[in-house]
């Protein structure tokens, strides 16, 4: 059995991003609309660092996330959240290929601040 037939996890994809005014005249970003849920996939750790943002430290972790083309269509600047709790900021979008009897993929570039 190939691995996109079982994937290790599941996502909900969150788009597209709206803007909005606070009281404060602050810019707010939301995805309240829930574009696909349950998507099966692979979640791939690609990398870490330490940063600081807004005065506060923090670690940027990246991933790459596949799963069957058929099933999702994201966009950049959807939100992503893994069944581990976790929010993924889309940064790159790969489509992939069919080759032969395997199915054509999306590989996904996330970015999540813990």
């Amino acid at each position: 059995m190939a691995l996109y037939d079982d994937p290790t996890h599941t996502v909900t994809i969150y788009g597209p991003p709206v803007a909005t005014t606070d009281g404060s005249g602050g810019e707010v970003i939301t995805w309240p609309t829930v574009r696909t849920s349950g998507v099966p996939c692979i979640l791939n750790p690609t990398g870490a660092s330490e940063t600081e943002r807004f005065g506060q430290v923090g670690i940027v972790r990246t991933f790459t996330i596949s799963f069957l083309s058929e099933y999702a269509t994201p966009a950049r600047g959807d939100k992503i959240l893994d069944s581990d709790g976790l929010y993924h900021h889309i940064r790159g979008i790969k489509p992939g290929l069919p080759m032969g009897n395997i199915p054509a993929l999306t590989y996904v570039d996330t970015e999540s601040w813990t």
